[in-house]
C-alpha cells in the first residue's frame, strides 16, 4: 500500500500554521493546487470563520497542504502520492447560509449562536443591526437615517427597510468571508418575499418545533429562576407568551411553505431534544448543504453532470433550464424505450446548462456517471395526455377500439368495456381505460399498444346493452304488433350468445366424432347436450344429470380410439402374459358399450 509513496515520504514536512505563513510571506512556499481545501476528501466544507480552519499544514515540495483533522494529517504524511492526484476543489468559494426560525422560547438564539460558533460564520440579528446602523459610530446614510426617523416617530420599521439594513450587513467583508447565520427572521411571508426579491436565499432553514405546553413550562421556569434585577418581563411573562403563539401560528405556516415551495430549504428540528442533538443536526445539515454547492461548482466548471435538488432554485429558474426531454426521464427512454414523465425533484440532474428528470435514484446514478450515453434516442415527437375531466366531459366521439381498454386487449387478451374516468389523447386519438394503472402503462409505451390492439370480428354483447330494446320489443308484442326479426336476434344475442360461442370454440378444439355418426351430426349432438348442460334455467338435480350426459357423449365419442389402443396393448400384454383379470374386465365393458351403441344406432 505505501509502495507508491516511498519515494515522496520524505519530502512531506509537518508544519505549525504560523510556520506555513511565514514560508508564504517569504515566498518560499505556495498553496498547492488544492489551495485551503482538503486534499483527501472531495467536497469537504472548510468553514472560514473557525480559528482552527487551517491548523493542521503539511508541505511538500514548496507545495501547502491543509487536511482537516490530526488523524488525516497523518494519514497524508504517511501516504501522500495517494492524495495528490485527488480532482482539484472548486474555485468558487462556499459559505454557510442559514435562518433559525420558531416559536418563543424554542431557543433559537442559542442555536443560531452555536452553530454560527461551530461553522465559524457571522451572527446576524436585525435587533443588531438597526442599532448599529444607528449608532453615532456608524457614518450617516440615506438608510440608517430613515430607521432612525422611523424609530423617533414610535412606528414599525417597514419590511423593505429591515431587508434593506439586512442586505447591507450581508455584504459586510466579514460576512462574505466567513457566512451567516439569521436568528429569527423573516418572521413573515411580506419579509421572506421582500428577501427574495433582494437575491437573499439562506441555505437552509432551520423551523424549531415545540409545543405551547412546553412553551409556558419554559416560561414559568425562567420566572422561578431569575431575580428581580436581571427579570426579563418578554420571556419570563406567561401571559404574554399566548399572544407571541398566536402571531407566530398566524404568520410561521405561510413563511414556512413559501420557501418549501419555492426553494424546498427548510427543515424541521424537534425543539424538546436536547439542545447538543440540536446542534449537531443543525451542523450536519449545512455540512451537507457547503459540500453539495462546492460539488455542484467543482463538477459544473469540468463539465460534468451534477445533482439538482438541494442547489435552492426557483421555479423560474428551473423552467428555463428546462432541456428538450423537459420532465420525461431520458435513462428510462434508453434501456426500456419507455416514456416516464417524472415529478419528484429529488431526481433531477444538470448537464450543459439542461435540466434532466429522472425516475428513481438508480437511474439518477446511471446518469452522473455517463449522461451523454441516455441523451442519444431522441424524445418522441408524438406524446401521450391524460385528459382532464373539462375535457373528459367535451369529448363526444367514441374513443378507439370502441371504449375497449387496449392494455387488457394487449396485455391479458381480454375485451373489458371502459368509462370516461380516464382517457389519454395519443396522436390524435383518444382511448379509454379501465384504470389509472392502465392508462400509465399505455403512457409509457403507447406505440406497442396501439399497434397490437385489435379487435376481435365477433365480440361478445356487453351486459344490459340490449336491455332496453328488449323491452321496447316486449312492448309492441302487447300492443299485438309482434315482434320484429332484429328484435328477436337481439333478445338471442344477450341471452345465449356467449354460450353458443363457448360451445362452438369447444366443439373445434375436441371435434367430437360420436360412433356411427358424421361429423355434422356429431358436432351439433355436441352442441345440444352442451347448451342443455349451460342452461342458466336448470335446477340443480337436473343440471347434474344433463351434465353427466355430456360426459358420456364425450366419452363414446372418445371410445374408438380408446378400444382400438386397449386392444393394442392387450395383444402385446398377453404375449408377455402380462393381461390381468381387471384388463380384461374393462375391456369387456368397452366392448359392450361399443355394441350397445351400434344397437341404438340401428
Amino acid at each position: 500500500e505505501l509502495r507508491a509513496s516511498l519515494l515522496i515520504r520524505h519530502q512531506v514536512v509537518k508544519l505549525s500554521p504560523k510556520r506555513a505563513q511565514d514560508l508564504v510571506a517569504r515566498g518560499l512556499a505556495m498553496p498547492s493546487i488544492f489551495r485551503d481545501a482538503d486534499p483527501m476528501v472531495l467536497d469537504a466544507p472548510l468553514f472560514a470563520g473557525r480559528d482552527d480552519a487551517l491548523q493542521f499544514v503539511a508541505e511538500c515540495r514548496g507545495r501547502l497542504y491543509y487536511p482537516r483533522g490530526q488523524e488525516q494529517l497523518e494519514k497524508f504524511l504517511e501516504r501522500p502520492q495517494d492524495f495528490m492526484h485527488m480532482p482539484p476543489p472548486s474555485r468558487v468559494p462556499v459559505h454557510p447560509a442559514a435562518t433559525i426560525i420558531g416559536p418563543p422560547l424554542s431557543g433559537k438564539t442559542t442555536l443560531a449562536r452555536e452553530l454560527a460558533k461551530r461553522t465559524g460564520a457571522v451572527y446576524i440579528s436585525l435587533a443588531e443591526v438597526a442599532t448599529q446602523l444607528c449608532s453615532r459610530q456608524t457614518l450617516p446614510s440615506a438608510l440608517s437615517l430613515e430607521i432612525g426617523r422611523q424609530l423617533r416617530a414610535g412606528g414599525k420599521i417597514p419590511d423593505e427597510l429591515l431587508v434593506e439594513a439586512l442586505r447591507y450587513r450581508i455584504l459586510s467583508a466579514d460576512v462574505l468571508q466567513r457566512g451567516w447565520v439569521l436568528d429569527d427572521f423573516p418572521l413573515t411571508e411580506q419579509q421572506a418575499k421582500a428577501m427574495d426579491r433582494a437575491g437573499i436565499v439562506p441555505h437552509r432553514i432551520f423551523a424549531i418545533e415545540l409545543s405551547e405546553a412546553e412553551t409556558f413550562a419554559r416560561a414559568e421556569a425562567l420566572g422561578q429562576k431569575s431575580t428581580p434585577e436581571d427579570a426579563d418581563h418578554v420571556q419570563q411573562e406567561v401571559t404574554l407568551q399566548r399572544s407571541r403563539l398566536d402571531a407566530y401560528g398566524r404568520n410561521a405556516p405561510l413563511v414556512r411553505v413559501f420557501y418549501s415551495l419555492t426553494y424546498d430549504n427548510v427543515r424541521r428540528v424537534d425543539g424538546t431534544k436536547s439542545a447538543w442533538a440540536m446542534y449537531d443536526h443543525a451542523l450536519q445539515e449545512v455540512s451537507h448543504c457547503v459540500s453539495q454547492r462546492l460539488e455542484y461548482y467543482r463538477r459544473t466548471a469540468l463539465g460534468f453532470a451534477v445533482r439538482a435538488h438541494g442547489m435552492c432554485w426557483s421555479s423560474l429558474r428551473t423552467f428555463e433550464s428546462q432541456s428538450e426531454w423537459l420532465r420525461y426521464c431520458p435513462v428510462s427512454l434508453t434501456l426500456g424505450n419507455e416514456l416516464v414523465e417524472c415529478s419528484d425533484p429529488r431526481y433531477t440532474a444538470e448537464y450543459g446548462r439542461k435540466l434532466y428528470w429522472l425516475r428513481s435514484e438508480e437511474y439518477l446514478r446511471l446518469f452522473l456517471d455517463e449522461p451523454e450515453s441516455f441523451l442519444v434516442v431522441p424524445l418522441p415527437e408524438h406524446r401521450p395526455e391524460p385528459l382532464s375531466m373539462p375535457e373528459r366531459r367535451a369529448q363526444k366521439e367514441m374513443p378507439q377500439l370502441e371504449s375497449y381498454c387496449p392494455v387488457a386487449l394487449v396485455d391479458r387478451k381480454e375485451l373489458v368495456k371502459c368509462s370516461d374516468l380516464h382517457m389519454v389523447r395519443f396522436m390524435g386519438k383518444v382511448y379509454s381505460f379501465e384504470s389509472r394503472e392502465a392508462a400509465a402503462k399505455f403512457m409509457g409505451r403507447p406505440m406497442r399498444y396501439v399497434q397490437r390492439a385489435k379487435l376481435p370480428n365477433k365480440r361478445p354483447a356487453i351486459k344490459g346493452e340490449h336491455e332496453a330494446s328488449l323491452l321496447q320489443a316486449l312492448e309492441r308484442g302487447r300492443k299485438g304488433r309482434g315482434f320484429e326479426p332484429a328484435d328477436m336476434l337481439t333478445f338471442m344475442q344477450a341471452s345465449i350468445a356467449e354460450q353458443i360461442c363457448q360451445a362452438l370454440v369447444d366443439s373445434g378444439e375436441k371435434r367430437p366424432l360420436f360412433p356411427g355418426r358424421s361429423a355434422h351430426e356429431s358436432a351439433l349432438l355436441f352442441l345440444a347436450k352442451f347448451l342443455r348442460a349451460k342452461n342458466p334455467l336448470n335446477t340443480e338435480m337436473f343440471a347434474e344429470k344433463v351434465r353427466a350426459e355430456l360426459e358420456e357423449f364425450l366419452s363414446d365419442c372418445a371410445l374408438p380410439k380408446t378400444l382400438g389402443d386397449l386392444s393394442a396393448k392387450k395383444a402385446e400384454m398377453e404375449a408377455q402374459d402380462a393381461w390381468t383379470s381387471t384388463d380384461n374386465r374393462v375391456f369387456k365393458e368397452l366392448c359392450g358399450r361399443f355394441d350397445e351403441i351400434f344397437k341404438l344406432n340401428k
